[in-house]
Formats: structure tokens, C-alpha cells, sequence
């Protein structure tokens, strides 16, 4: 039996995480992250809080439902440049019904200041099911990435494979055996609640969500990373004429070729992405050596430090 090969459907794949919020009391002399303090939890209301996010994950250009191998490389940016998050909230291990309209301040906060992303007021719900299962929608302050343009078709001069992230389910999972006075300090949250929920939208987003998707948490970093590979075309064209003046039997072409590899380790997952959906030479040297060095660079770049804030200095801020 004959195959015919057809247009790349779309694939969705969901990628769960679960996260401890452990309170721990300030010190200066602490790690990086010391977000949290005690206040709130020495008040006995509950006994922990862990969330679980499950990321919707959307591979546009895709025909291998089943190779994640060959997908773990891409870039991931948001679907049509909007970041949507959908929120639930439950207390020993119940679904709650209650308004969660108090998750929306710190999650601005967190989102507006540090991620470069700010909230569609449009998508703000008023309905009794949504006020306790809130569904909020962000798009970017300054728009550095899109399916045209992301920094590896910037270098490559079309699109280029990439994955986009279509949705973040968070469900806020609470111990507690005070149900009812926890209810009503969430519809109405002293200072020391509300601060220790922004603590815990700033530990989700900027050390989860920000380093494993960072061309969307981390405006940062996608300028530096576009500002690194500025001039990746430029060096593969010199490699190309490189290995096409020298004679293939070369030692020197030889050598050359074994350097070239070891930038090239990513090249082939993503060549086989492209030329499903693309019609490019298997011989385009060039092509190859802009993935290959674009990679090779990417993975030279640290993920850049969020900038310090608390909830009293963005309180400040603002006022």
C-alpha cells in the first residue's frame, strides 16, 4: 500500500507540574527566592497549599503525534500572542464555589511587573461560574515574539518550528482545618494574605513557568537571545563558503565538518519538522548551520534574574 503524505495537523500534548508553596521566614542571608513569611501561616488558617498546573501545549506544524523527542527543543511561544489562564480553587481536596476575584491583584501585579504581560479587562467574567472558576487573558506589553518571528525564524528569514502555548490551568489545593475562617479570609484577604498570595503568584511564574518558558515570561531574556543570534546567518554563510571551497577529501574540510558537528545535535529534529512542512533541500547546508548555531547559543544563555520587587514596593509603586 501506497502512503500520501499530507498537510501537518495540528497536535495538543498537556504538561503537568505540582508545586509546594513551603513558607519559610525571611532572611537576608537566604537563597535567591526567600518570598515567604510566616505571618499568615502561624495564624493557624491552613496547614499547606500546593498548586497544580497543567500547560496546554499546541505543535502547529507537527505529523509525529507520538516522537515528544523530537519536539522538546522548540521554542515555545504564546498561541496569537495571547497567555490565557484558567483558575480553580479547592479545600481539602472539595472544589470550591466561592468567588475567587482575589487571586486577580497579585496575579496583575506579578504579571504587569515582572513578565511583561497585561491584563485584557475584556476577559474578566462577572458570571457566578466564572468568579470562582476565573479565566483571565494577558498579551504582551511589547510583543517580541510571534509565530513569524520568532528569534529563530528571525534568523532563518521565515517561520520556523515552534510550539505554542495555548492555556495554564492552575488549581490552588488547601489543607486547612479552619474551612470556614479560611473562606472568609480569601473573600476578604488581610495585608498578610494578600502578601503572601503575591509571594505565591511570583514563585509560580517567575520560578516555574519563567525558566521553562522563558521567550513568554521573560521579556529579558527574548531580547537577549534575539540580541545573541543577531548574527548566526552571517557565521553559517562563512562556514558554508568554508566547506564548499575546500575539496570533500580535505583534511581540512574533514576537521571542519567534525567541529561543525558538535553544534548541529539539534539540527536534525527540527530539519525533519521542516521539511514535512516546508519544501527545503535536504542539501541546504545553510539551513542546517543557522539551527545548529542558533541552538548551540541558546544553550550558552542563562536565564536572566527578575528584577527584586516585593508586594509593599509594588504597592508603592503604584500609589
Amino acid at each position: 500500500m501506497s502512503s500520501v503524505q499530507t498537510q501537518a495537523i495540528s497536535h495538543c500534548h498537556y504538561e503537568r507540574m505540582v508545586i509546594p508553596i513551603t513558607p519559610i521566614k525571611h532572611s537576608p542571608y537566604g537563597s535567591r527566592r526567600h518570598y515567604f513569611n510566616n505571618n499568615i501561616v502561624e495564624t493557624g488558617l491552613f496547614t499547606s497549599l500546593r498548586i497544580t498546573c497543567i500547560v496546554q501545549i499546541n505543535h502547529p506544524h507537527h505529523p509525529y503525534p507520538n516522537d515528544y523527542s523530537s519536539l522538546e527543543k522548540l521554542d515555545t511561544i504564546l498561541d496569537q500572542g495571547v497567555l490565557t489562564l484558567q483558575f480553580a480553587n479547592r479545600m481539602n481536596e472539595l472544589d470550591c464555589v466561592e468567588s475567587m476575584t482575589w487571586i486577580e491583584q497579585p496575579l496583575g501585579m506579578i504579571m504587569n511587573h515582572n513578565c511583561g504581560l497585561q491584563l485584557e479587562q475584556s476577559s474578566v467574567s462577572s458570571t457566578p461560574t466564572q468568579l470562582h472558576n476565573p479565566t483571565y487573558r494577558f498579551r504582551p506589553i511589547c510583543n517580541t515574539t510571534s509565530p513569524i518571528n520568532t528569534p529563530l525564524a528571525i534568523a532563518l528569514g521565515r517561520p520556523a518550528p515552534h510550539e505554542n502555548l495555548i492555556k495554564i490551568y492552575l488549581r490552588l489545593e488547601w489543607q486547612t482545618e479552619k474551612l470556614l475562617s479560611l473562606t472568609d479570609m480569601l473573600e476578604n484577604p488581610s495585608e498578610d494574605m494578600k502578601e503572601y498570595l503575591f509571594n505565591t503568584m511570583l514563585h509560580i511564574f517567575c520560578d516555574h513557568m519563567g525558566t521553562k518558558y522563558p521567550l513568554i515570561f521573560s521579556p529579558i531574556y527574548s531580547k537577549k537571545l534575539v540580541d545573541m543570534t543577531r548574527y548566526v546567518p552571517v557565521i553559517a554563510k562563512s562556514i558554508q563558503r568554508m566547506i564548499e571551497t575546500e575539496k570533500n577529501d580535505s583534511e581540512t574540510n574533514r576537521d571542519t565538518m567534525n567541529m561543525i558537528k558538535t553544534y548541529l545535535n539539534d539540527t536534525t529534529i527540527l530539519r525533519r519538522v521542516y521539511n514535512y512542512s516546508e519544501n527545503i533541500n535536504d542539501n541546504d547546508i545553510w539551513t542546517d548551520l543557522v539551527i545548529g548555531l542558533y541552538y548551540y547559543f541558546k544553550r550558552t544563555l542563562p536565564f536572566p534574574k527578575y528584577p527584586k520587587m516585593t508586594y509593599t514596593s509594588i504597592q508603592n509603586h503604584q500609589q
